[in-house]
């Protein structure tokens, strides 16, 4: 019998296991915003590749000729590869330069195809087939009218199908190459446009120029190649089995999967993400309710992290076998790799362990929870909010940082030090109290009226 493959409630509910280890959601958000770098990075060694393909066709490449050229006849060329690009534009020829007969053969030298003549109303002896013996005169004048339009039309169109066929030839003739391989008429006049626009590396002079548009081809090294360029799909949709994604893209698209699935209200969103809409502008690519995030440079990575939450949704339980493995991946980096608790003294671990994670409370919380702790354990109360100030900005940076990722900075060395002390550890102690038992609130409230009588 075979494992059942987890699904995407599953999936996001061990990641919320993982989110709950010590600074696992800094963690996963910094992997997150790599993830996103790492895509942006690609896809501009992509168009950079792109541009260097283009400006060495510009270069190097030759006119495409008709089908009995030397390089479309052999494909292949050892540590080469084959490229072709289209390049469009308008210039403006010199004096010596003369424009072609037709303008990329599209200039028809007859007029256009007549319309079939207007007639006010089909007369009546036609639309009902009347015998001509039962016409009337207006009949008769009407029907007359008609065949006369009709006659014009017959021989304007006899002679637009004339004048079309001899077109036809001329064109033929101009642009068809002749026996013997050598280059049309048509080519040998758009050649020294080429050349020109060659030159000018394909620029566009505007309104006013002669419109071109050449097929240039030319052989271009192999490490030129669109094989060789880095690839740029995120890690959604599932890719397939055999694709290797990074392991950056693996916490991205697990972050997504947490972002789009997960019940509960906290979301891994590195760029404040919360939701994202199921509907999309297409001039932006961002759903209509998206807000430019505010961290500066970050508009493209947190629209790419947008629009994987959405494939994420669209997601259902088949694609999760894969997922289950990238779980395995992440959870072995983490425990490698993650950030670790064992840089802080024994002492501090242990009065620590029991505080909820930082971004389920508010700001100060962790660190106003241990000053209470250390304040317990203080014998001399008189100084200890001054001791506690200088115990706290004793500790190092990265300490702090641990115990209160989002408020580890230093408190005043004087007076204004021991209050703040004071103030933190006294929001505490009432924090505390608002979360015992009603029943031992009601005790404690018996004892004190006792001792009163």
């Amino acid at each position: 019998m075979q494992d059942r493959s987890p699904s995407l409630h599953d999936v996001a509910s061990q990641v919320d296991s993982l989110l709950r280890q010590f600074g696992a959601l800094d963690y996963f958000r910094d992997r997150v915003r790599e993830a996103a770098q790492e895509h942006i990075e690609a896809v501009k060694e992509r168009e950079h590749r792109a541009k260097l393909r283009r400006d060495a066709v510009a270069k190097d490449g030759v006119l495409v000729l008709p089908l009995d050229a030397a390089i479309v006849k052999k494909k292949t060329k050892e540590g080469c590869f084959y490229k072709s690009e289209e390049f469009r534009g308008r210039i403006k020829l010199p004096p010596d330069v003369t424009e072609p007969l037709m303008r990329l053969a599209d200039r028809p030298e007859f007029p256009d195809r007549p319309e079939f003549p207007n007639r006010p109303m089909k007369p009546r002896c036609l639309s009902c087939r009347i015998p001509r013996a039962n016409w009337s005169e207006e009949d008769e004048r009407k029907v007359e009218k008609f065949n006369k339009e009709l006659a014009v039309w017959e021989d304007a169109i006899e002679e637009y199908h004339k004048k079309r066929a001899d077109w036809e030839k001329k064109k033929s003739d101009y642009v068809t190459s002749p026996k013997g391989g050598r280059p049309s008429k048509w080519e040998e006049d758009r050649r020294p446009i080429f050349e020109l626009a060659k030159k000018r590396s394909f620029s566009d002079d505007g309104d006013g120029g002669l419109p071109y548009a050449f097929t240039v081809e030319a052989w271009l090294p192999a490490d030129l190649s669109e094989d060789n360029d880095p690839p740029t799909d995120g890690p959604l949709p599932v890719p397939e089995a055999e694709m290797e994604i990074s392991l950056n893209f693996k916490y991205a698209g697990l972050a997504a999967i947490y972002d789009a699935h997960w019940a509960g209200s906290k979301r891994i969103a590195p760029w404040g993400v919360v939701t994202c809409g199921d509907k999309v502008s297409p001039a932006s690519g961002l759903p209509s309710e998206w807000k430019t995030p505010e961290e500066p440079g970050s508009y493209r990575a947190a629209s790419w992290y947008c629009l994987l939450v959405m494939s994420a949704k669209e997601l259902d339980d088949r694609n999760t076998a894969i997922v289950a493995s990238w779980l395995a991946d992440v959870e072995n980096d983490l425990r490698e790799n993650g950030p670790k608790v064992n840089g802080l003294p024994v002492e501090i671990q242990e009065l620590i362990e029991d505080l909820p994670p930082d971004d389920s409370v508010r700001m100060a919380y962790r660190r106003d929870h241990l000053w209470l702790k250390w304040k317990d354990q203080l014998s001399e109360k008189a100084r200890c909010n001054a001791e506690i100030r200088d115990r706290w900005n004793g500790l190092s940076d990265a300490h702090r940082k641990i115990i209160s990722p989002r408020l580890p900075d230093t408190i005043g060395t004087n007076r204004s030090g021991a209050e703040t002390v004071r103030s933190g550890s006294s929001k505490a102690e009432k924090e505390l109290k608002e979360v015992k038992p009603k029943s031992v609130r009601r005790n404690a409230k018996k004892r004190r009226s006792r001792k009163k009588n």
